[in-house]
């Protein structure tokens, strides 16, 4: 199934289609979209059946079918995935209008013409000639003279002036025709009452069609007098998978803001198996400031387990240059916590890592001068003290030469 809907603020395309075999069903749909906020595309797709073969499936360890291990119980089954990109339109843009000069009677467009930057193109109000159109085995149509008026005006509600064109009704003629019954066809000639003298033994009969009018109702539309490029808008990307047993979705986008351009990442994961199940989510900033690009990401994954967070705070001085620092926790009440730091500048560098679960961390920093190392043990029952297990400097020395 194929549908078309369109008109001057929105259009549409879809293509569905279903496939049924046996207890089996694939469906499938395209989707095509746009109107004056966003342009978008959706894609799904889905699967509908029984799982009989799963109950041939044995598994030794457990010594159960793996529709029993699944708990589907014979029931139909499904798998949708499905995907959409959407591109969120931004109405801030640039114009570049037409050096339009209105007097009272014409206007005048500077410098049109490629070949002559100085010339200038004066367009008063237009007409048409009376013209006949004449097809071969088509009635002659005539054309009467139309006076096409034209307006240059400045919109309230855009950025851009626009020409307003108003085509006056007219009238067409028709002349009277008889309908052929031959016409050539390539390098042959086609015999319609041929044709019918052998399939039903008659003659076609004289069909004449007499004179005929036609009445065209006046008309208005709109020229925009120049270019408007819009601003980046958002650009959005979405994929899910669902079924009885596993749910998940992804979405990641591409934001322009006042100042900056975000970027997200986000997840989302369901299960009857509860070690598969987490939630994520990341967004960054970046912008460019200074002559330096300067960004912000921070980040978090949630599972049953274990929690995670991230961030970071950098910016590049040229494409090698990069000062900022980044932090990562990993938090877990059934393994180990763990704390990691980086920090770097034009002159040094620092990291740690630090497992209060163990009682253990490392410090190391780097200068121009020195290198220094401290592998320490911090006591649960006072974390104000650190007791150094391994502990080195390195340093530098200049040489009588210098």
């Amino acid at each position: 199934e194929v549908t078309l809907k369109a008109n001057t603020n929105n259009q549409k395309v879809s293509w569905n289609s279903e496939v049924r075999v046996h207890s089996r069903v694939l469906q499938h749909s395209v989707q095509f979209s746009n109107d004056q906020e966003d342009v978008r595309l959706d894609i799904a797709g889905s699967l509908e059946g029984q799982s009989w073969y799963l109950e041939y499936i044995i598994l030794p360890v457990y010594d159960k079918s793996l529709q029993e291990l699944l708990k589907m119980d014979g029931k139909k089954q499904y798998l949708h995935a499905s995907t959409s990109l959407v591109y969120t339109k931004n109405p801030n843009g640039y114009s570049f209008p037409l050096p339009v000069q209105e007097l009272a009677d014409k206007f005048i467009i500077p410098g049109l013409k490629l070949s002559d930057p100085n010339s200038v193109l004066v367009t008063p109000e237009l007409s048409t000639s009376p013209f006949s159109l004449n097809l071969p085995t088509l009635p002659k149509v005539k054309f009467p003279k139309v006076d096409v008026l034209t307006k240059y005006s400045e919109a309230e509600d855009s950025s851009l002036p626009f020409f307003e064109i108003t085509v006056p009704k007219a009238q067409l003629t028709m002349s009277q025709f008889t309908l052929a019954k031959s016409f050539p066809v390539g390098s042959t000639v086609l015999d319609l009452n041929e044709i019918a003298n052998k399939i039903a033994d008659f003659d076609l009969p004289t069909i004449f069609l007499p004179e005929q009018t036609i009445e065209i109702p006046s008309f208005k539309f709109s020229i925009p007098a120049g270019i408007f490029v819009p601003v980046f808008g958002a650009l959005t990307a979405q994929f899910g998978v669902a079924s009885p047993l596993y749910n998940v979705t992804w979405n990641a986008g591409l934001k322009n803001k006042e100042d900056h351009v975000e970027t997200f990442l986000d997840s989302t994961c369901n299960s009857t198996f509860q070690f598969l199940e987490y939630d994520l989510n990341v967004v960054g900033t970046h912008k460019i400031k200074d002559d330096m690009f300067i960004y912000t990401t921070k980040g978090a994954l949630k599972h049953r387990d274990f929690n995670v967070e991230y961030n970071e705070d950098g910016k590049f001085k040229g494409l090698w240059v990069w000062e900022g620092e980044a932090h990562l926790d990993i938090t877990s009440s059934a393994l180990t916590d763990l704390y990691l730091y980086y920090q770097e500048n034009e002159r040094s560098l620092s990291y740690s890592a630090t497992s209060p679960t163990i009682s253990m961390g490392l410090v190391s920093s780097t200068d121009n001068r020195s290198v220094n190392l401290n592998v320490y043990f911090q006591p649960q029952s006072y974390p104000d003290k650190k007791l150094s297990i391994f502990k080195t400097e390195w340093r530098y020395l200049k040489s009588n030469d210098e």
